[in-house]
Order: structure tokens, then C-alpha cells, then sequence
């Protein structure tokens, strides 16, 4: 996958839960990629300070993010 062409998809505080929506994406077809997962360093008292993301390639865009609702939807 060509990281500069790359698309967010999904974003959170939790690296874990990056990785749990990587790899559900992986697992059905849709390869992604975590970005900045181990920059989520804490700042006192407010928590991680920067987002990680679950990136794709733009042309699965459209279909990571079809996926990502439906189950959020469950």
C-alpha cells in the first residue's frame, strides 16, 4: 500500500482499539495500517495526546468505512 496515498478511516485515544479495527479490516479483505500508534504518549492529567489512526489506501475508502458502520451499528 502506498502510505501517501493513504486514508483515515477511523481515529481513537486507544492504540488497542486501533488495533482491533485494523485487524477486523484485515480480516475481511481490506488492508490497513495503524499510524502513530506508538506516539500515544499521555500529558498529564488529559490523557494520550495524540490520535492514532487506522489508515487504508483511498481507493478502499469507501469500503472501510461501509465495514467500520456496520459494525459500530451491532
Amino acid at each position: 500500500m502506498d502510505k501517501d496515498r493513504a486514508e483515515c478511516v477511523f481515529r481513537t485515544q486507544d492504540p488497542h482499539e486501533a488495533e482491533l479495527v485494523r485487524s477486523a479490516l484485515e480480516e475481511n479483505g481490506i488492508r490497513a495500517f495503524v499510524f502513530d500508534g506508538r506516539a500515544a504518549a499521555s500529558v498529564a492529567m488529559f490523557g494520550p495526546a495524540i490520535m492514532v489512526r487506522v489508515m487504508v489506501a483511498a481507493e478502499d475508502r469507501a469500503a472501510a468505512l461501509k465495514f467500520i458502520a456496520e459494525k459500530e451499528g451491532e
